[in-house]
């Protein structure tokens, strides 16, 4: 995958080399050349394809070196505007891109949790400590048998007289059910990238329900993730506002001249036919999709 980005990164970069640039009505390869060599786009451009990842073979655990493809953000967010201008569905690209935005921002929480915590070592961690934990996400476990309530076929029940003497058979009861169960085995990266992403996303919309922090450098952490929490969906609600309203103005506006012509219709007594001919005409265009243009107002 590191590959395939830093190839999409190099093509790029001689996709804008060759872009040319219009001057006096004419298009001069080197002056279009030496124009993007000697603005700022280049430089990032150029940071952005830097193979920094080859410092991981001296340090393997500092994910950071490849923080400067982050340079080529501003490119993304050309093509997210020239594919919102251009693609028929404007408001579900909208949500789209919402959603993205959203499930990036978790992802990188979640990779610089798991960072912390590999830090502070989770190896030997409990479902009370504030890092990262197995058992915080254990296998899930589920019947070989059928859970239902029939005692007369009923394959899971366990053959007892009297379940006062369940205690007494703890290890029988241990042993009868331990061949009756199954798991789904996931492997430890699955977990750990689940259990990071769960614990970013509670944390950044502000619900908790996690161990405490154990100190001062976790307390920041969590401080500053809510204030970002609290920060980013201020924004998400609107910028959801504003596409509602966006998406509604249309009918309120049609609303309105609908809503006007039956004002005037009824102040200048217009009989019953017309009335129904008019107000039909009128939702006729608004079902087809055709706005009214000025004369048709009038």
């Amino acid at each position: 995958m590191n590959c395939f980005t830093d190839a999409i990164n190099v093509l790029d970069l001689f996709v804008k080399i060759k872009k040319g640039f219009t001057i006096d009505g004419g298009n001069n390869r080197y002056i279009s050349i030496r124009k993007y060599i000697f603005c700022r786009a280049f430089l990032l451009d150029l940071l952005a394809i830097l193979p920094t990842d080859i410092l991981l073979l001296i340090w393997p655990n500092f994910f950071l070196l490849r923080i400067n493809r982050l340079a080529k953000i501003g490119r993304v967010s050309e093509i997210v505007k020239l594919i919102e201008h251009r693609i028929p569905w404007p408001l579900g690209f909208r949500l789209l891109r919402l959603a993205t935005f959203c499930y990036l921002l978790f992802h990188w929480n979640a990779c610089f949790y798991f960072y912390l915590s590999s830090i502070y070592g989770f190896e030997n961690s409990t479902v009370n400590d504030w890092t990262f934990s197995y058992q915080k996400i254990p296998d899930l476990l589920f019947p070989l048998c059928e859970p239902r309530f029939d005692f007369n076929r009923n394959e899971c029940l366990f053959p007892e007289d009297n379940w006062r003497d369940r205690p007494e058979k703890i290890n029988e009861l241990k042993d009868y059910w331990q061949k009756k169960i199954g798991s789904t085995n996931f492997n430890n990266l699955t977990k750990k990238y689940a259990m990071s992403f769960y614990w970013s996303a509670l944390t950044l919309v502000t619900l908790g329900e996690q161990p405490w922090p154990a100190n001062s450098v976790q307390t920041a952490f969590e401080i500053i993730d809510t204030l970002i929490g609290l920060l980013l969906f201020a924004a998400i609600i609107g910028d959801i506002g504003i596409m509602v309203s966006n998406a509604h103005l249309e009918k309120v506006k049609f609303q309105e001249i609908t809503d006007g012509c039956k004002r005037y219709m009824r102040i200048r007594n217009v009989n019953t036919q017309l009335y129904n001919r008019v107000i039909n005409w009128i939702e006729y265009q608004w079902i087809w999709g055709r706005r009214l243009n000025e004369d048709e107002k009038t």
